[in-house]
């Protein structure tokens, strides 16, 4: 897998990468490394606005884009009461299909598909690394499977 840092960082990222897995599936990988939980989200929520797809909407298991907290206490933190961690799913009219994780202390995950199969991109960001199951650092709740890495696959 080829990776490169991301030049320029935009605002209030301290570090990025992109990476390309050898996948039929995947274009890019892109990992940011936000200031803080709430700049994190604050993007992510930018992205989410820019395609028309709103918070606690969709299903993405399903292939409709839509976005949700994968831990509980949604509706209690946060800007408007929204949970800094997250995943979801949209089609942006430049990149096409995308999944996007906030993974925690500011990690935001942003996964580009080379199709428009956003139910299948879902799927691959969601799914966990054999080595994190082997492993069981796999927690509840726990973040999305591309959170813990194993993109190659």
């Amino acid at each position: 897998m080829a990776c490169s840092p991301v030049r320029p960082l935009p605002a209030g990222v301290l570090a990025g990468l992109v990476c390309h897995p050898r996948t039929h599936l995947v274009g890019s990988v892109t990992a940011l490394g936000y200031s803080s939980p709430d700049t994190a989200l604050a993007a992510y929520l930018a992205a989410l606005a820019s395609a028309g797809v709103a918070i606690r909407s969709g299903d993405c298991e399903s292939g409709k884009p839509g976005a949700d907290g994968w831990t509980p206490g949604d509706g209690q933190w946060g800007p408007g009461g929204v949970e800094p961690d997250r995943d979801g799913c949209l089609v942006a009219p430049t990149t096409g299909a995308e999944a996007l994780a906030l993974c925690g202390n500011g990690v935001f995950l942003s996964v580009v598909g080379r199709t428009s199969d956003l139910r299948a991109l879902y799927a691959w960001a969601e799914r966990f690394p054999a080595a994190a199951l082997k492993a069981g650092s796999v927690s509840t709740p726990s973040p999305p499977g591309i959170c813990y890495g194993g993109w190659g696959a």
